[in-house]
């Protein structure tokens, strides 16, 4: 990670797709930022392999809750 200012930083992560033969390693991530940021939209991506379509495709798969597919939204209750 490199300090951009105090109390915060950049990093910069390298992502490959393991071939289906190959065992995958389980990985939590923490993604910080601010409302409408594009927080899930950025972790739909990236587990899903799809770029968004600009309408919100990518976050959608992140949807887990029925408050969240009602709302259209990833926030807590």
């Amino acid at each position: 990670a490199r300090r951009v200012a105090p109390n915060r930083a950049v990093a910069e992560v390298y992502i490959r797709k393991l071939a289906d033969t190959q065992q995958s390693v389980e990985l939590r991530v923490a993604v910080m930022g601010a409302n409408e940021a594009g927080k899930s939209t950025l972790i739909g991506v990236l587990t899903q392999g799809e770029l968004d379509n600009g309408r919100g495709s990518a976050r959608l798969n992140m949807f887990r809750h029925l408050h969240e597919v009602k709302s259209g939204r990833t926030s807590s209750l």
